[in-house]
């Protein structure tokens, strides 16, 4: 499911069973199935593994891998 207030770059995948709620998913971004992302900032060419989940201005760098069903509040992922 994607919304509400998503933006979603070019080229991104995301899973069918993902979920994207006001959050921000740059271009190439990969979203694995189950994984959950609110109020959160995906970095270009992410991938965010299976069952993850994002929430509360998480900011995942550029490049950076988050791995399947790590839950993340209000962090940083990866470096800038």
């Amino acid at each position: 499911m994607i919304g509400p207030f998503a933006s979603i770059g070019n080229g991104c995948v995301v899973d069918a069973s993902a979920k994207i709620e006001r959050a921000v998913l740059h271009d190439s971004v990969e979203v694995a199935g189950g994984a959950v992302i609110r109020d959160s900032i995906v970095g270009a060419g992410a991938r965010i593994g299976q069952g993850a989940l994002l929430e509360a201005e998480t900011i995942v760098a550029p490049g950076a891998t988050v791995a399947a069903n790590v839950s993340v509040e209000a962090g940083r992922i990866g470096s800038e």
